[in-house]
């Protein structure tokens, strides 16, 4: 798929803001609600490990079962 230069200026606009609202999200729950912070990593840290292992289990896509 290619993009426009517009569409790449409107993509890139579209990724900061919501990487400006996440790391906003993120510090005022670690300030506010400590415990929710801790979850929220412990839960993504989790997801990422099993995503790694269902990964590897699974073996390349397209193999024959």
């Amino acid at each position: 798929m290619l993009l426009t230069p517009r569409e790449k200026d409107k993509l890139l606009i579209a990724m900061a803001a919501t990487a400006i609202v996440l790391v906003f999200f993120a510090i005022d729950t670690l300030r506010n609600a400590p415990e929710t912070f801790a979850a929220i990593v412990a839960i993504t840290a989790l997801a990422v490990v099993l995503d790694l292992i269902w990964k590897r289990v699974r073996g390349p896509v397209g193999s024959p079962a």
